[in-house]
């Protein structure tokens, strides 16, 4: 190409086509110099036996046009694509060639690269050679011949991923309204933890509009590690590892009272430009089924009606941390007849054999919240 301008003006030859890469190998059109381009003009065979050299053998569509718009040339992946032979295309216009089809964005796209000489992309339908197809790609100028602009076309054959991404958008509303008219609270996280969507169960029973949600993150909804961005389970579902795990959690509420619940936390990849979400279902705590924190873990559950003040809870972080009852005594200004009687109060209500066997209770039990340093309890719920 002459000048400082070049024909094709697309990075690395791929152009980004919202959220899909689509080759397009144009790079051909910079090998044909202005003064070819001019003889192409003066000697239309010459055109055909040139330009059928370099560009026959590409995957891509190929077309040339002159400044009003007549195809000039176009490559056997033009044919191939819309049902059209070399003796039907030359001198004639997209509307000669397929009658009652609206070029629409393509169109667009050539008046713009006429005037102003930058490429411009385009994503339209097309007619092919057996109904209409999708094609992307890009319209750009080249070198004039004589004093006239010509236009060069390079496009890709999409339809196949424009109808899976319209599938997969349609799946994609069937499940938000299932979702929505579901009776199981479920609340929609990113990848890193905020909130993207609830359905009105959840809000209904955290009492939060899902307009507050949208500002909030896992850690303002719950106080457990484990429903928590950057969670080892949290961290293990958007690798794959895992495609779901569950955990005893508590949710935080409007009001920020905590409910003891159960959370069933699904990681859902987003289809093509879909942004992938982090499901989460909450039920209600059964006592008489414990659940595991994650598939093939420990069991883990809440013990509802037991009710620990904070001394307690306290005592039971110190025991799970390794303190000794002296430490245990010094750090909470407990003498040893009180804390005594701590001990005797949290193996009684956590039916714990000894002292040693405190911690160790309160974990089984789900008191300690997993995957926490140094240890901490939450305070279960009520029957």
């Amino acid at each position: 190409m002459g000048g400082s301008e070049r024909a094709v003006v697309i990075d690395s030859d791929r152009a980004d086509v919202g959220g899909m890469f689509v080759p397009i190998d144009v790079s051909l059109f910079e090998a044909i110099p202005g003064q070819l381009v001019q003889a192409f003009g003066e000697d239309p065979d010459y055109l055909g036996r040139v330009a059928g050299t370099l560009l026959g053998h590409s995957p891509s569509v190929i077309a040339v046009k002159d400044r009003h718009l007549h195809y000039r040339y176009a490559n056997p992946a033009f044919h191939r694509y819309h049902g059209t032979t070399r003796a039907e295309i030359v001198g004639r216009t997209f509307t000669d060639l397929f009658p009652g089809h609206d070029e629409g964005a393509l169109a667009a796209a050539e008046e713009s690269v006429l005037e102003t000489r930058a490429p411009r992309r385009f994503d339209c339908p097309l007619p092919r050679r057996i109904g209409t197809g999708h094609a992307t790609g890009w319209v750009f100028a080249l070198d004039p011949v004589g004093s006239a602009s010509w236009l060069g076309l390079a496009y890709e054959d999409t339809s196949e991923l424009v109808d899976s991404r319209v599938a997969a958008r349609a799946a994609e509303r069937r499940y938000e309204d299932l979702c929505r008219r579901a009776e199981v609270p479920l609340v929609a996280f990113s990848p890193v933890g905020r909130v993207v969507g609830a359905n009105p169960a959840y809000c209904e029973r955290s009492g939060y509009a899902l307009d507050e949600l949208r500002s909030l993150r896992t850690a303002d909804l719950f106080s457990s590690s484990a429903v928590s961005a950057g969670s080892l389970p949290w961290r293990d579902l958007l690798s794959g590892k895992d495609s779901s795990f569950r955990s005893p959690a508590r949710m935080r509420r409007s009001d920020g009272t905590l409910t003891a619940v159960h959370a069933t936390v699904t990681y859902v990849p987003g289809a093509d430009t879909q942004t992938p979400r982090v499901y989460c279902a909450l039920d209600p705590v059964d006592a008489r089924a414990p659940v595991g924190a994650r598939p093939g873990g420990p069991l883990l559950g809440l013990v509802p009606g037991v009710r620990l003040d904070r001394t307690e809870r306290q005592v039971i972080e110190l025991l799970a941390e390794g303190k000794a009852n002296t430490a245990v005594a010094r750090r909470l200004a407990l003498s040893r007849t009180g804390l005594d009687y701590r001990l005797a109060q949290l193996r009684r209500k956590l039916e714990a054999p000894s002292r040693a066997a405190i911690p160790s209770r309160a974990y089984a039990l789900g008191l300690i919240e997993p995957g926490v340093w140094p240890p901490r309890v939450h305070q279960p719920p009520d029957r």
